[in-house]
Order: structure tokens, then C-alpha cells, then sequence
């Protein structure tokens, strides 16, 4: 909130410009800001002598302006001082016989003229005004040369800025979320394409092998090898095409809405206007067709090798060996029957095992980064705004402000009903400059009484919990600035003011901190690295619970001569909140749930096939349908906690990665991977194990006994 006193110029301060040789370009492209530095170049070229022209300018109007004004003076002055004369004069004829009046009238007359064209010609008594105007023409231009003197040492430092869009915060912070989003969206898509990969390599596998009769038929027939594979192939590529154009249907059409709705919450964005990008699709269509249409090239080139008399026999089962565990005999001995087959199966297709492993592993990461990712956002605003923020409102003060003006404002602030505490602090904006990253601005806080700042912000360590206290030895700066400088506790940094002057402070801690960077120094420290006592421009107060409206708060503070600028805490927390992810996380959830149901249920549905002869033995022999079930998914269920064993190591890694290259220059994500979000992604992976296995348990159960045992000789 600002004083509306604040926006009442006298005089233009800002002029907007558009360029026509960027209408076209892209807003956050390289293209346009390599244009709009040689645009800018182009600006302070053109004004490079206006600065110059303009302070003299302001000079010369505020010269002649004194003039007038000192002018108007002078005549009231002169005006008034002849008034009195003629009073004094019409005084004393009244007071006179009117024959005496009359002749000392004319001599006073005559001796008056002569005396006045004697001196200057003026037409008053005794020439005395004509010195007095004299006199303070004299005094008036001293008067107009100390004035312009100290009117020309404020404008020494007068200067024009520059500034394009990447200077406005909205407009930064937006490309900034697009940024992260971006980087996001480079990294998940890896995952499902070598999950989907995995599972096309395993389906077509399958999908050979239940050929392999009618493979061995053609080729005996005298087909030639891409005869046959040609049907494989069209196969796998009509079904990539279909999924393809359905993944674009989504991809360029849904999806977008979902993120435009989600960043909507963080900003006014105009109606999103849906586009195709031919560049992206082709490198989509290409990457689907290399996962499905080379595996199937892949597959089929190692069975076309063989001849036509093994093609047509059924292949033979894989023989079973003896595993590890067996040779540990304290442990085997004491595993029971269906214990004892569901580790020798494990080992037994280990191909099937280490698939389902990562297909699962990789459906795991990329919950645990998704559902990570959405803990942190929804959960560093509470933390910077309840842990580390605390005060309710920040008031800046005027720096012309009167003594009267400053109890006014503290009489005006212990009446309020809402008042509970205030401390006043010296805030001002530094800036860290270093070659490896661009220049970083902090906000540096000088408080009166260091030992109440806990009261209005904390200051912690974010790994111990530790809580920091200002000393006279150095400085507290937060933890992302301290990454971005490469600083340590206990190293010295360069910090310089906004005059650009370089200090240099000591890092004394270094605290935990989400947004904006921050700088903190006790009154003692600051005296001792600037060189003179904080002036203090700012108070943080504190409100009772329960205010039912903090804008009306606000107001009632604004109305104050010495109030400039009222910030409310829970405005920053409103404006430096992101957009609400929960739309996209729930895309990313959705799409990696799938993703782990389709693994399952194929490598589920390939073992069955593979194992049907094995399953109608122990159905003939009397098995349950349950044990029939757990004979099978006992092996599903391992695997599947072994993927998501692997996939919590695999997503904690993926997270921190992500965390890393999303982040701005400004903000900090929790680099910490909370343990909630491992237990939903295990517990999302494993309801979709369930969903599959209940699929499964249809199937084992209406499996035809005598059709499966029947000879296939």
C-alpha cells in the first residue's frame, strides 16, 4: 500500500517505448533479448547528452521561478512601504490650517522632487525606498545562487535508468515458473520413454515367441525374412501412430488448459491460445517409433536366425537351477514348498524380474519427484510465513518527516485496537555481485534491539534447528545467497549499498530462508562496516489475533504524515506463492500410476502365458483358487517392493535434481524429500498392483485346464 500523496508529480518521471523490431519475436526468447540490448544501447546513445540538457533545464526553471516569486516580494514590499508614506502624509495635512497646508505642501513638494531627481528618480520621500529596493535585489540574487548551488550538488548524481521487461518482478517471475516447468518437463518424459520402451520390448518378446510356429511355417514356405517381419513391424507401427495421435490429442490440447488453469491462480495470464509444434511431434513420433518398432526389430532378429523345423516346435522352458539362497541351508530348510518355487522362479526369469523392477522403479521416482515437488510448493509458503516471517506488517517511514509527525504516527499507532508491538529496524536494498552468477539483490535489516528481532523473524538453521542470534562480529545472510557466493561461515563477502559502494561483512550464519535473499546486522556491526549509526526507516509491528480486516489496518496506518509505504506479510506470501501445481502433479501422478499398472499387467499376463501348463498342473492337483493366486503374485508382490525400494533411492535422486536446475536465483525449495511422500508413492504403486492382480485372479480362475495340458505335438 502507498500513499497516495507518493503518485502526485508535478512532473512526468517514465516514458514507455515500444520497438517494432521486436512485435514478432518471442517474449522470453534469445532473440529478443539480444534485440532489446542493442535497443537499449540505442536508448542511451540518444539520451547520453539529455542528462546534461535536463539538469540544466530543471536549473533554469528553478531559477526563474525563484525570480517571480522573489519579485512578487519586492513589489508587495515596495507597495506596502508607499501606502505608508502616503498614510503618514495624509496624517499630518489633517492636522494642519488649510492655507499652511497648502504652501507647505508645495515646498515639501518641490524640496521632495529635487531630493528625489537627485537620487534615482524615484518618486518616494527621501530616496529611502530606492536604497531599501536596491538593497534586496542584492540580497535576492546571493539568496538565488546559494539555492541553484545546493540544488546543483542534488542533481550531481541525477541520472537516467534503463529498464526492459526482465526488470518487472511479474513479468521475471513468470518466465522464471516457465523456466522450472520447462526443465521439469525435459527430464519426466526420459523416464516414460524408457519405461515404455521396457514394456515394448517385453510385449513384443511375447508377442514373437506366441508366433514362432506360424514364423517357422513361412519361412519353410520360402518367405523371406522381411516378409515376415513386415507384419510385426506394421504392427507395432499402427499401434505407436494410434497411441501417437492420441498422446498429441492430449499432449496439445488438454494439457496445456491444465497448466494455463494452474498458473492462473499466480497470475493474470490472457486465454491460452492452442498451438501445434511439428518439431516436437516428429521428435515424439520418431522416439515412440524407435521404442516400439525397433524392439520389435530387435526381437525378431534373433529369432529369425533360427531354423524353420526349431522355429515350429514349442521352445523349451527354461531350466531351473539352483539359486544362491539354496546354498544356504540354516535359511532354506525352513521355507515352505510355494516359498521355495517363488524364489526359484525369481531367479528363473531373470530377464522378467529385472524388468519389472525398473519398470516399477522408474513409475516410483517419478511419484516421489512429482508428489515431492507439490509437498515442497504447498508447504515452503507456511514456512517462510509462519517460521521465519513473523511479523504482520512492515511500515516504512518518510525520510522528510517532523517531530510532529512522529508522535502524531505513534499516538495514532498505540490507539489502534490492534496494535501488540513494533520494533524499529534500518532497511535498504544491497546487491552481490559475482562472475559466475548475475547480480543478486538482498534486503539488509539493521534492528534498534537486536534481542527482539525473534519476535518478528526467525533465524535458523535448517538441518539443526538451531536458532540464530544477531552478533557484533558479522552478519546473517540465508542459505541460497550463501550457495549462489560459494560462502562459508566465517568467510568475507562483498556487499554494496545503493550508491554501489562495496562493503565487506563476515558470514556469521547462515540461516534457512525460501524466498528472497536477506541480509541481517546488529546497530553495532553496521556501524562498524559503514561508519555510522543506522538510521532507522522502517518498523515491523506485530498484530493482536483475530484481525478480521488487515487492509483497513493498513489504511488507517497510511493516514499518517510519516508513513510512505504499509507492506502486509500476508500480501508478500500472496504475491510470492507460485502457481497451484496440483492439476499438473496429479497429470504426472495419473500418468505415472498407468504407467506402473501397464508394466504390471503385462509382465503379469506374459508369466501366466508362459506358465499355463505349470498353473493347470497345480489347479488338477487340487490348489485352491487363492493358493492358485498367491503361486503367482507372491513373485508379482516381491518384485513389486523391490521396485519400490529401488525407485525411492532412484526418486530421491531425481527430486534433488530437479530441486537444483528448477530453482531461481531468489527462491529455495525444501531439499529434502519428506518421508510422507515416499509412503503415498509406495502405497499409489502398490493399489495399482492390487487393481492388476484382482484382473489377474479373473483370469487364473476361468483358465481351461484340458485345453492347456493337451499335447501340442
Amino acid at each position: 500500500m502507498i500513499n497516495s500523496k507518493d503518485l502526485d508529480l508535478d512532473t512526468y518521471t517514465e516514458i514507455y517505448v515500444r520497438f517494432e523490431n521486436t512485435a514478432k519475436l518471442g517474449a522470453y526468447s534469445d532473440e529478443y533479448k539480444e534485440t532489446m540490448e542493442k535497443n537499449t544501447k540505442y536508448l542511451e546513445d540518444l539520451y547520453s547528452k539529455r542528462q546534461v540538457e535536463r539538469i540544466e533545464e530543471v536549473k533554469a526553471d528553478a531559477k526563474k521561478s525563484m525570480e517571480d516569486e522573489m519579485q512578487k516580494q519586492m513589489e508587495q514590499m515596495m507597495k506596502s512601504s508607499g501606502q505608508g508614506v502616503l498614510n503618514q502624509q495624509s496624517g499630518e495635512v489633517a492636522n494642519q490650517p488649510n492655507s499652511k497646508i497648502i504652501n507647505q505642501q508645495s515646498s515639501e513638494v518641490s524640496n521632495q522632487q529635487n531630493s528625489n531627481v537627485n537620487q534615482d528618480g524615484s518618486q518616494l520621500s527621501g530616496g529611502n525606498l530606492s536604497y531599501q529596493g536596491a538593497g534586496m535585489a542584492t540580497n535576492q540574487s546571493a539568496i538565488i545562487d546559494e539555492k541553484l548551488s545546493e540544488l546543483d550538488k542534488e542533481l550531481a548524481g541525477s541520472k537516467y535508468y534503463y529498464f526492459d521487461r526482465e526488470d518487472n518482478s511479474g513479468y521475471s517471475t513468470y518466465k522464471g515458473s516457465i523456466e522450472s516447468l520447462d526443465k521439469i518437463a525435459s527430464v519426466f518424459p526420459v523416464f516414460f520413454f524408457l519405461v515404455a520402451a521396457l514394456i515394448c520390448l517385453t510385449t513384443m518378446t511375447r508377442m514373437v515367441e506366441e508366433n514362432r510356429t506360424e514364423i517357422g511355417t513361412l519361412k519353410a514356405l520360402g518367405y523371406r525374412d522381411y516378409e515376415i517381419a513386415k507384419k510385426f513391424i506394421v504392427y507395432a507401427t499402427s499401434a505407436t501412430l494410434a497411441g501417437s495421435a492420441l498422446g498429441i490429442a492430449v499432449g496439445c490440447g488438454i494439457l496445456p488448459q491444465i497448466i494455463s488453469q494452474a498458473y492462473g491462480s499466480a497470475f493474470m495470464l490472457p486465454k491460452v491460445k492452442l498451438q501445434l509444434y511439428p518439431s516436437y511431434i516428429i521428435q515424439s513420433v520418431l522416439c515412440s517409433l524407435v521404442c516400439t518398432v525397433g524392439a520389435s526389430i530387435f526381437v525378431l532378429k534373433q529369432e529369425l536366425h533360427e531354423q524353420p523345423s526349431a522355429l515350429m516346435r514349442v521352445k523349451a522352458p527354461k531350466i531351473g537351477k539352483k539359486i544362491l539362497l539354496e546354498r544356504i541351508t540354516p535359511i532354506w530348510k525352513r521355507l515352505n514348498f510355494n516359498q521355495k518355487v517363488t524364489c526359484r522362479n525369481l531367479f528363473r526369469y531373470k530377464q522378467r524380474m529385472l524388468m519389472t523392477i525398473i519398470g516399477i522403479a522408474g513409475c516410483t521416482a517419478i511419484l516421489i519427484a512429482g508428489l515431492g515437488l507439490q509437498y515442497s510448493n504447498d508447504n515452503v509458503s507456511d514456512i517462510q510465513f509462519g517460521k521465519i516471517i513473523k511479523y504482520d506488517a512492515l511500515v516504512v517511514f518518510g525520510e522528510d518527516s517532523t517531530k510532529e509527525d512522529d508522535k502524531e504516527y505513534e499516538d495514532n499507532l498505540k490507539n489502534l485496537p490492534e496494535y501488540k508491538s513494533s520494533l524499529n529496524v534500518y532497511q535498504d536494498s544491497v546487491t552481490f555481485n559475482k562472475k559466475t552468477i548475475s547480480k543478486q539483490t538482498a534486503t539488509m535489516y539493521v534492528p534498534e534491539k537486536p534481542k527482539e528481532l525473534s519476535k518478528y523473524m526467525g533465524l535458523y538453521n535448517r538441518e539443526t534447528g538451531e536458532k540464530y542470534e544477531l552478533s557484533d562480529e558479522g552478519a546473517i545472510i540465508n542459505e541460497k545467497l550463501a550457495k549462489l557466493l560459494d560462502a562459508k561461515v566465517g568467510d568475507e563477502i562483498v556487499m554494496r549499498d545503493s550508491e554501489n559502494n562495496p562493503y565487506k561483512i563476515k558470514v556469521d550464519h547462515i540461516m534457512e530462508n525460501y524466498s528472497g535473499h536477506y541480509v541481517y546486522l546488529s546497530p553495532t556491526y553496521y556501524n562498524k562496516v559503514f561508519g555510522q549509526k543506522a538510521s532507522y526507516n522502517a518498523q515491523l509491528l506485530n498484530f493482536k489475533d483475530n484481525v478480521d480486516d488487515e487492509d483497513k489496518v493498513a489504511e488507517k496506518i497510511m493516514n499518517n504524515n510519516k508513513v510512505t509505504n504499509v507492506t502486509l506479510a500476508s500480501k508478500i506470501r500472496s504475491m510470492s506463492e507460485s502457481a497451484d501445481l496440483g492439476l499438473v502433479m496429479l497429470v504426472i501422478i495419473g500418468a505415472s500410476g498407468s504407467l506402473a499398472f501397464v508394466v504390471l499387467y503385462n509382465l503379469i499376463n506374459i508369466n501366466i502365458s508362459e506358465r499355463i501348463r505349470e498353473i493347470s498342473t497345480i489347479k488338477v492337483l487340487g490348489f485352491y483358487d487363492n493358493e492358485v493366486d498367491m503361486y503367482i503374485f507372491r513373485e508379482n508382490i516381491i518384485l513389486t517392493l523391490l521396485g519400490i525400494l529401488a525407485g525411492s533411492v532412484l526418486g530421491r535422486f531425481l527430486y534433488l535434481f530437479l530441486v537444483s536446475t528448477s530453482e531461481l536465483d531468489n527462491m529455495m525449495l525444501i531439499p529434502v524429500v519428506h518421508m510422507v511422500t515416499y509412503v503415498i508413492a509406495g502405497i499409489i504403486t502398490m493399489i495399482f498392483a492390487v487393481c492388476v492382480m484382482f484382473m489377474m485372479h479373473i483370469r487364473l480362475k476361468n483358465i481351461n485346464m484340458i485345453d492347456a495340458l493337451k499335447s501340442v505335438e
